[in-house]
């Protein structure tokens, strides 16, 4: 099933508010599932939804996660200097990961906010593009292109709103999804969980391997007008991707995921955002994803046919200038 088509103006307000509400059901639906279980935890926001804290870890850069092979549920976790260490999640973490799985999935026909007059509610995924590949072409074996930085948030407008901006992959036809992202992340000042930086940062993110959401040490240094490059490249025998995230020159940060059996159908570009009731909580400029590259199950080139959904509420709009040289995506451009 291809993403959605654009969401515009006009459509039915009551449409609107159920699928709003929808989308908010799913997005704590991880929680209020290890809830109704009486497991005591606190969500956090990462770029798969909201999940129990302790189902997330992150990892030092450099890291490789390979799954248990003997039904445990395990993960072998491999340090950068060698050192070995065998992770497995809380019990109620497979069914937040499942849920925020299944949301991912979803979020390829819907989207959160809508434009209309009622009060600034965003959260999820809210303007992106998303593609599959012809059969005969996959799996992705390679997808890579730079983030332009935005502008800062006023301060006087920070809270616990949490931005990412990102290109993406993910194998849904398999029974077991997985997502590789690099992610351009903006905290406000309560808005990421304990240990992430606040402001700008940039970092390697996988779900949810063994009920857990991985990422790399996040690196932070850049400014408005950097440019940042994100890549996910698979191995020769495809049995593993690795997810870097670079500020070209002068730090990088990554994390190598086994992918055994799995196949990667689906692409997309994406700002997706949570905690966020009003527009100036958005950079004014536009996030360029540009410079893109996407090789097929054979290396050969692959320009994408994106579908778009946009038109969320603060005036989100995703822009095709060119399938692979120039996506953008912003929300109040007016402010």
């Amino acid at each position: 099933e291809a993403p959605g088509r654009p969401i515009l103006r006009g459509v039915n307000e009551s449409p609107r508010r159920r699928r709003r509400t929808l989308q908010h059901t799913m997005a704590r639906s991880a929680i209020l599932f290890v809830l109704a279980l009486g497991v005591a935890c606190e969500g956090r926001h990462t770029p798969f939804g909201t999940m129990p804290s302790e189902c997330v870890r992150q990892v030092p850069a450099g890291s490789k996660l390979v799954s248990a092979r003997d039904g445990s549920g395990a993960m072998h976790l491999t340090h950068p200097d060698g050192r070995r260490e065998t992770v497995v999640a809380p019990d109620h973490c497979h069914a937040a990961a499942a849920s925020a799985l299944e949301r991912s999935k979803s979020k390829r026909t819907e989207v959160s906010g809508f434009r209309d007059d009622d009060a600034i509610d965003l959260t999820g995924w809210i303007d992106y593009t998303g593609w599959y590949p012809d059969t005969s072409d996959i799996p992705i074996t390679f997808f890579n292109g730079t983030y332009s930085v935005p502008d800062t948030p006023g301060a006087e407008y920070q809270g616990s709103e949490v931005l990412y901006w990102f290109i993406g992959m993910q194998n849904n036809a398999d029974s077991e999804t997985r997502i590789l992202q690099p992610v351009l992340t903006f905290n406000g000042p309560q808005g990421g969980a304990e240990g992430e930086p606040e402001g700008w940062s940039f970092t390697s993110w996988n779900c949810c391997p063994s009920g857990q959401a991985w990422y790399s040490t996040p690196i932070t240094g850049f400014e408005e007008g950097d440019v940042l490059y994100g890549e996910m490249a698979a191995a020769e025998d495809l049995n593993s991707y690795t997810i870097t995230s670079t500020i070209p020159g002068v730090n990088t940060t990554s994390i190598t995921v086994d992918t055994s059996g799995l196949t990667f159908d689906w692409a997309d570009v994406t700002l997706e955002v949570y905690d966020v009731d009003e527009c100036l909580k958005f950079p004014k400029d536009l996030v360029a994803f540009a410079d893109m590259t996407i090789l097929g199950a054979e290396g050969q080139s692959l320009t994408p046919d994106w579908s778009v959904v946009t038109g969320s509420q603060c005036d989100g709009t995703t822009t095709v200038v060119d399938p692979l040289a120039l996506v953008t995506i912003q929300c109040n451009p007016n402010a």
